[in-house]
C-alpha cells in the first residue's frame, strides 16, 4: 500500500465505543472504538511519525490486554485522519482463525451486549 486515504471509512459492523490500551507495531495507542471487524485507535501526532512508515505496510501487528491475557491481531490500515493533537487510524482485522481473534470477538459481543 503506497499511501493511506485520508478520512475515507466502510463500516460493515456497528461501532462500540471502547477506552482501551493497545499496541500498534510496539507504539502505544488508545483504542477508540471497536467492532467485530476493526478498531480506531488514536495517538500523538508526536508519536504518529514513528509509526506512519509502518501503516504503509499491508499489515501491522496490534497487541493488547483482555480479560488478563494479550491478545495478539493482525490488521490492515484502512485510514488516518489528523483530529486535533492526534491522528485517528482504522484498522481492518485479519480473521486469522486464531485464539485471540476468537478472544477479541467475544469481547466485542460482550460489550455490544453491555451497549444494549
Amino acid at each position: 500500500m503506497s499511501a493511506l486515504p485520508q478520512g475515507a471509512e466502510n463500516r460493515k459492523s456497528k461501532r462500540l465505543r471502547a477506552l482501551l490500551r493497545a499496541q500498534v507495531q510496539g507504539m502505544g495507542v488508545a483504542v477508540r472504538n471497536i467492532s467485530s471487524g476493526g478498531m480506531q485507535v488514536a495517538c500523538s501526532a508526536m508519536f504518529f511519525d514513528f509509526l506512519k512508515p509502518a501503516l504503509r505496510s499491508s499489515t501491522v501487528a496490534v497487541e493488547m490486554p483482555l480479560s488478563g491475557q494479550t491478545v495478539r491481531l493482525q490488521a490492515t490500515p484502512v485510514y488516518m485522519d489528523k483530529h486535533g493533537d492526534d491522528f485517528l487510524i482504522g484498522l481492518q482485522l485479519t480473521n486469522d482463525r486464531t485464539e485471540d481473534w476468537h478472544s477479541f470477538q467475544t469481547f466485542v459481543r460482550y460489550v455490544e451486549s453491555e451497549n444494549d
